[in-house]
């Protein structure tokens, strides 16, 4: 699946929490500017996001932000 797809799925509020984590570590392989274990410790910094919805989609809002950059500098 794409980047996209895993970030609809952790905003998703029906999607059960365990799977929206899920998501955002699926969506963190499919975008790993830090390699993937980089990446998920950069990550944590947002929160508890196995535990909190507000660090979850802090830690969504960053990686998308990477994501960004990243495509920007690459020219996609």
């Amino acid at each position: 699946m794409s980047f996209r797809v895993y970030a609809r799925r952790v905003r998703d509020r029906d999607v059960p929490f365990v799977r929206r984590h899920r998501s955002l570590k699926n969506a963190a392989g499919c975008c790993h500017p830090l390699g993937f274990d980089g990446t998920q410790a950069h990550l944590s910094t947002a929160g508890d996001v196995r535990n909190d919805e507000v660090a979850l989609l802090r830690a969504l809002e960053m990686l998308e932000a990477s994501r960004a950059v990243r495509r920007r500098l690459v020219g996609l």
